[in-house]
């Protein structure tokens, strides 16, 4: 696996974060059985594949002198706890990645691995921005109601650090519309 190999060569694996990208639905009563499939499988496949690949690894690392083998933050959605219009694949997947979180963090938890999970609102990137005008782009900016990427790095890197020991298992969301 080319994940595990390349672990392996870094030495020391300290906070994955995981985020697979697979968003719009384009929800329609004619989407497929196959397409709600492929969405449900990339999501959470990718994110089951990294888990497991990091939990592997960061269970047998030395522990630092609070007992701390490392941190995992998956992303998540604000989707996952609220839907979104024209992605019910994607809110269910990400609904699934908060659960997920929730359940292998019980199960790290006596192994000094902490895993956690993050879900920001609309966040403006190229995906983010296909099938919108600039004009929508640019009032739903002006608004105050997307994200730029380095406006919640700052919580996704505190998530990994030991500052944020002893969370475990916890989802932490922020919707700018509220």
């Amino acid at each position: 696996m080319r994940l595990s190999r390349t672990i392996h060569a870094i030495e020391l694996l300290d906070g994955p974060v995981v985020g697979p990208l697979d968003t719009r639905d384009h929800w329609r009563l004619e989407f497929t059985g196959d397409g709600f499939l492929y969405k449900m499988v990339r999501n959470l496949t990718g994110t089951f594949i990294v888990n497991q690949t990091a939990g592997r690894i960061m269970k047998n690392q030395t522990p630092d002198a609070h007992g701390e083998r490392g941190s995992i933050v998956n992303i998540a959605s604000i989707c996952g706890i609220m839907g979104c219009i024209g992605a019910p694949a994607y809110s269910a997947a990400k609904a699934g990645i908060i659960g997920f979180t929730r359940a292998v963090s019980l199960e790290l938890k006596d192994t000094g691995v902490r895993i956690n999970c993050f879900g920001p609102g609309a966040t403006d990137t190229p995906l983010w921005r296909v099938g919108k005008s600039e004009a929508d782009v640019q009032k739903l900016l002006d608004a105050g109601y997307v994200y730029q990427p380095d406006e919640f790095s700052n919580v996704v890197v505190w998530l990994a650090s030991d500052f944020s020991a002893p969370l475990n298992g916890e989802f932490i969301s922020r919707d700018l519309h509220r």
